[in-house]
């Protein structure tokens, strides 16, 4: 009797350490979904933070693409396009208001006319510092 105990603990024994150590292989190449190991709000947080928007600037006949970090105002895309040599801007920062562009390239207010942006073909309704543009989002330049 004691003989067939010591056999079965040792078949058990040999059995555990078999699943065990095929468990570690699999778990070991099995990639844990990010769902499971953060919470929402820190993987939105992750996306956000490497996401890239691309929206297209149309100044005349002119059309650029500008790629901002997710989350940029529309200030902050005309800064960048600027830093990268393509297009020129200026204008005059209002406290309470904002910033508002006074030259964009050709474009220069004046004479009654100011320049005014459009949103995907509708006038925008916020400043350029409030409007935070979308991937691609097509904003035109109009001298109005």
């Amino acid at each position: 009797m004691k003989e067939n105990n010591t056999k079965f603990i040792a078949s058990v024994l040999i059995a555990v350490g078999i699943l065990v150590f095929v468990s570690i292989l699999f778990l070991k190449n099995k990639t844990i979904p990010l769902s499971q190991k953060e919470s929402v709000s820190e993987q939105i947080s992750q996306v956000s933070n490497k996401k890239n928007v691309v929206i297209n600037l149309v100044v005349e006949n002119k059309n650029i693409h500008v790629v901002v970090p997710y989350g940029s105002s529309l200030y902050d895309a005309l800064v960048i396009a600027q830093q990268n040599g393509q297009i020129n801007f200026s204008g005059k920062s209002y406290p309470s208001l904002g910033f508002f562009v006074t030259d964009i390239d050709a474009l220069h207010s004046g004479g009654g006319k100011n320049l005014i942006y459009y949103i995907n073909g509708a006038e925008a309704q916020v400043g350029i510092s409030s409007y935070v543009p979308a991937d691609g989002d097509i904003i035109s330049w109009k001298l109005e």
